[in-house]
């Protein structure tokens, strides 16, 4: 299948046009300091735009950055493998490394977008930390953050949601930034005809199956307006991240038999967003889930307000009612299996939250409800691992340790 590139004369591949007005230098002042650098490169025009800038920003650092290009093969489409191939011909252009990172997969039939999205970071992310390569720049503009909010507004107005493409984020340890994000998507086309570079048009671009296809063609002058909107939220989830970080500095009692609880009144006086995020992080400490759908968490949210109502379980976690409290831990019809053998390491990971060590050999189980532990609630209690030998728990020798505490 023959490429669809974007024609431009042919450039000198040993200059960038100085008469340009974009400053790499402003653009990519985050980056101050970092040694090896990774950039997402598709071949479309705004990637392309940021591989030349990154280039004419390393070349006048004054402790030249490493900077290596990675390209994703979806195999979605017949002219995927010729088009990195394209990407790996314009690095050789100007001198910059390229890795051809292939994803492996048997045709999703749904969700295909959110799928390859998953699947481009997990691969570049575990190649960067593979490489000793901490950052990773994606090529995202303003027009793609007008979309994303525009898109996320028929669904929900919550400033996580609305904060829309945040120019730095964390994927598995590796840090995504984002320096073209107030940048428009012509300004950045004008900007390769200047320095005569071509760039490949995807042709799923155009096909209005996809939502954000149909968001984009929809799109006219909102886009600046948009752009605003995602700031602002973003300051606003800021405040509700300080708001909800101090409140569990002060009110969440974390045990470490892997339960939470904390004042019902003292948690009602916090805004919705706030009350998220620590229900979300709650779900991380005691549940089974770190993603929950928001509708779900919202409906928790308005039962514990409720006067009514003792448990509710969410993501394998339980929420208990007390008159003044929230008792929150592990959901015991999630437990693990019902025994592990310790390994010749002496230890053994339970339920992805506790460190046991015991002796060799020995087998760990759920705690038995009975006798009851003070202090402890029952459906905790059932969750916890002992450690046993020929039928007996041992007492000495064996440590627990919970590791989300």
């Amino acid at each position: 299948m023959r490429l669809r590139l974007k024609s431009a004369p042919k450039r000198n591949s040993s200059v960038l046009r100085a008469e340009h007005s974009l400053d790499s230098e402003k653009l990519f002042a985050s980056l101050t300091g970092q040694t090896r650098v990774a950039l997402a490169v598709s071949g479309g025009s705004d990637s392309i735009a940021m591989m030349l800038l990154a280039k004419a920003w390393a070349s006048a650092a004054q402790n030249l950055p490493y900077l290596v290009v990675l390209t994703v093969d979806h195999d979605l489409r017949a002219a995927s493998a010729s088009e990195a191939l394209q990407v790996a011909a314009w690095c050789e252009d100007i001198g910059l490394p390229h890795e051809i990172l292939r994803w492996q997969h048997n045709k999703p039939k749904t969700g295909i977008q959110a799928k390859a999205r998953q699947a481009r970071y997990d691969l570049m992310a575990a190649w960067c930390a593979n490489n000793g390569v901490s950052s990773l720049l994606t090529g995202h503009t303003a027009d793609d953050q007008a979309e994303t909010v525009l898109m996320r507004s028929s669904r929900t107005a919550t400033a996580a949601s609305m904060a829309g493409i945040w120019p730095e984020r964390d994927w598995n340890g590796i840090r995504i930034v984002r320096p073209l994000l107030n940048m428009r998507r012509d300004d950045l086309r004008q900007y390769l005809k200047l320095n005569h570079q071509s760039w490949i048009e995807d042709p799923s671009n155009e096909d209005t199956r996809f939502e954000r296809v149909r968001i984009r063609q929809s799109l006219k002058g909102e886009v600046g307006n948009l752009v605003l909107q995602a700031q602002t939220a973003q300051a606003e989830f800021r405040l509700e991240q300080e708001s909800a970080y101090t409140w569990c500095e002060q009110n969440l009692h974390i045990h470490d038999q892997g339960f939470a609880r904390f004042s019902r009144a003292e948690f009602q006086k916090l805004s919705l967003g706030a009350q998220d995020l620590i229900i979300q992080r709650l779900l991380g400490l005691c549940g089974m889930q770190n993603s929950v759908e928001l509708v779900k968490r919202k409906n928790l949210l308005n039962w514990l307000v409720e006067p009514l109502g003792s448990r509710r379980s969410l993501g394998g976690a339980v929420f208990s009612k007390r008159q003044l409290e929230v008792v929150v831990g592990r959901e015991p019809g999630r437990k693990p299996p019902q025994s592990i053998l310790i390994p010749d390491s002496g230890e053994v990971i339970w339920d992805g939250r506790f460190r046991v060590v015991g002796p060799v050999g020995a087998i760990v189980i759920p705690q038995p409800t009975k006798p009851r532990q003070k202090d402890i609630p029952a459906f905790v209690q059932a969750t916890l691992p002992v450690v046993v030998v020929d039928g007996h728990i041992l007492n000495e020798g064996v440590k627990c340790e919970f590791l989300r505490h």
